[in-house]
């Protein structure tokens, strides 16, 4: 293998480890989840909330199912195979008020297929993993012309009020243009304040307001089927994923704290036009510019019904954070991308990352959920699995470096990524004597052998150990090796390096005088997997 040393001051700090996303199992229908479909939680609270659609909530605890439900209404029930339980929310001060709040689909009491139910329970004055059963009031109920369409998720926003979204009624193409009619609530999302009166008020801020024939408590109105749809906890932001008709999947994005918008349905799928059949009088037309576009669609090559995500704001995966998952119920493909600035950036397909392996696949994602820490789950609704996404490390440190003549012992490191496209890993030592000769080891196997003044760290296995050419150390005890993975022999025969292959390296260096007395030492062990 040709490789290129670089001598320099090791003074600046390695950039942090490369990491892609896994998925870690938590639990499944064996642990007796039934058709979940959504994900609660409250800031500072360790438990998960997973709502099931035949009705009932259950708590999860340190990746346990508690075994007696939440809650659960399964008799009050409109049941389908596209209707049920669809979501809950905690009051801001659930703390004190023990106020949880529920979408679910009821018999219609309108002449109607189906009605939407807002309704609020009560936690029980017993029992802080239950709700009281009697304690059920109604909010709002609303009218459905068909099954499906209801809506995906129910949040609080960051101003206390509650954001509740409406599909168009469920019709195929919405054919009464119920989402561009603003005297009903269906295709639109509410706003509304539930401290101020009972069992609402509309707030007075919101645009629609004192408008004659207008309902005033949508906040946006121009959708067609918003299946799961979240705030960005740390900006305010709204990001709705709004499952297409005919050709596109569509993200749409909305500023914090902006209210009023027209999304288009059904006058455009995303940003084509579709159509303005029986559409009130004074509807825009196709392409106008009262029309919000998405910031992001995709066609029915990719897929065919969007499962909204969340920005990532969690402190276990740095190199996520501000960035937007969502991804494809039908084809079970996954996405993240950035916006800023009025543009999207960082568009990356991730379907392998959210491959769970070890028998498990992840096919149907039917929602993303955060715990309290601001941590992502999903849920893969064809196995009734809950998953927890994580950071696959792709450096991991291991094994010591011993004391060596001059100091503490020497310490392995990287910069770079680990992608053998990219071709620009950096392996560096700190802590050599100055000028001593070294080189790095690598092998498949991760050991701890003791070996001249400290431990060799690096095992052979069954192809063998291989050793990176030799070089000095600068002045300041610091040695680098620049890997070119397109040169042999790192390219070709047992020591080459494969994209998903993981190999452990570690500094061997010249220690004149060591402690012990022998002539040699090692630095800690780096196993490194690399990517494509």
């Amino acid at each position: 293998m040709h490789c290129l040393f670089t001598l320099f001051a090791v003074a600046p700090l390695a950039a942090p480890a490369q990491s892609t996303l896994a998925l870690e199992f938590v639990a499944d229908s064996t642990d007796g989840l039934v058709d979940p479909i959504g994900v609660a939680s409250m800031p500072g609270d360790e438990r998960l909330f997973l709502v099931e659609r035949p009705g009932q909530v259950r708590i999860l605890t340190g990746g346990r199912l508690a075994p007696a439900p939440f809650l659960d209404i399964a008799p009050l029930l409109a049941l389908t195979v596209s209707t049920g339980l669809r979501a809950i929310a905690f009051h801001p001060d659930y703390a004190a008020n023990g106020y949880v709040y529920l979408w679910y689909d009821a018999p219609s009491t309108s002449g109607a297929i189906v009605d939407i139910v807002l309704g609020r329970m009560q936690r029980s004055t017993h029992d802080p993993d239950r709700v009281d059963p009697a304690s059920l009031v109604q909010i709002l109920r609303e009218r459905q012309a068909n099954y499906g369409h209801a809506c995906g998720n129910l949040h609080f926003g960051p101003d206390g009020m509650l954001y509740a979204l409406l599909g168009d009624g469920g019709d195929p193409g919405d054919p009464q243009c119920n989402s561009q009619n603003s005297a009903s609530l269906m295709g639109t999302l509410l706003r509304i304040d539930l401290d101020a009166a009972f069992p609402y008020a509309v707030p007075p801020d919101n645009p629609f307001f004192g408008v004659p024939g207008v309902r005033g408590e949508i906040w946006h109105l121009g959708f067609r089927h918003p299946w799961k749809w979240s705030f960005d906890r740390a900006t305010g932001d709204l990001w709705i994923a709004d499952v297409g008709q005919a050709t596109s999947e569509e993200i749409d994005f909305v500023p914090a704290g902006v209210g009023g918008l027209n999304f288009g349905w059904k006058v455009m799928e995303g940003t084509t036009c579709f159509s303005s059949g029986n559409c009130p009088a004074g509807t825009p037309p196709c392409n106008d510019p009262a029309y919000t576009l998405p910031i992001h669609e995709y066609d029915h090559s990719l897929g065919c019904s969007i499962t909204g995500g969340f920005v990532y704001r969690g402190s276990d995966i740095p190199d996520l954070q501000g960035t937007y998952l969502f991804a494809d119920f039908c084809s079970g493909r996954f996405w993240s991308l950035r916006y800023a600035s009025g543009g999207v950036t960082g568009l990356t397909e991730r379907t392998a990352a959210f491959q769970p392996g070890g028998g498990r696949a992840m096919s149907a994602p039917v929602t993303f959920g955060e715990d309290g820490r601001g941590e992502l789950y999903v849920i893969d609704y064809a196995d009734k699995e809950l998953y927890r996404v994580t950071r696959r490390a792709d450096v991991v440190r291991h094994c010591v470096a011993a004391p060596n003549a001059s100091g503490p012992g020497a310490r392995a490191d990287h910069s770079g990524s680990t992608s053998l496209a990219n071709d620009d890993l950096v392996l560096f030592a700190r802590g050599l004597n100055a000028g001593a000769l070294g080189l790095f080891y690598y092998g498949p196997e991760i050991t701890q052998v003791s070996a001249g003044n400290g431990f060799r760290c690096v095992g052979a296995g069954a192809v063998g150990m291989f050793r990176l050419p030799p070089a000095q150390a600068n002045a300041s005890g610091g040695l680098a090796h620049q890997v070119h993975f397109g040169q042999p022999p790192m390219v070709s025969g047992p020591g080459r390096v494969l994209a998903g292959s993981t190999w452990a390296f570690q500094c061997w260096y010249r220690d004149v005088g060591g402690p012990l007395g022998h002539t040699y030492n090692f630095s800690d062990g780096l196993s490194i997997r690399f990517s494509p």
